[in-house]
């Protein structure tokens, strides 16, 4: 395998959790070499995992779809209604608390796109700045 094939699998590897070790023995690299990479293309190893977690969401959503639907749907009717601010807060709170659960993490931001009073899209931001779109 050439030199640079090498280093895009290690970085396939490292953001899929392999350990050094594993990568080290699977590429036929030193462990010097395998830790040189892994602060080398600290930031295409981030960014791919990024990718992969924004790809397995997006089968989430798939699977999960009406009872995200459902909560985007409440989420819109909610602003709709000139509550209270300490009311409307509490719905939303619990409505997130919903989509959390789903998601296994926690909804920063949800950015709607609205056509005719129903949401077209959503795009989720989470706590670490992922980004996944609907």
């Amino acid at each position: 395998m050439k030199k640079e094939d090498l280093k895009i699998k290690f970085v396939e590897l490292r953001a899929t959790g392999y350990t050094y070790e594993k990568i080290c023995g699977q590429l036929k690299i030193t462990k010097p070499t395998a830790i040189k990479w892994g602060k080398l293309f600290e930031k295409e190893i981030n960014d791919q995992q990024k990718y992969l977690i924004s790809r397995i969401f997006s089968e989430r959503i798939i699977e999960e779809e009406q009872g995200i639907l459902v909560s985007l749907e409440q989420i819109r009717r909610k602003r709709k209604m000139n509550l209270k601010t300490k009311l409307s807060e509490k719905i939303e709170k619990r409505l997130l608390k919903k989509l959390d659960k789903i998601f296994n993490k926690k909804i920063k931001a949800i950015h709607l796109r609205m056509s005719d009073d129903t949401v077209k899209s959503a795009l989720f931001i989470f706590d670490d700045n992922l980004m996944v779109k609907d």
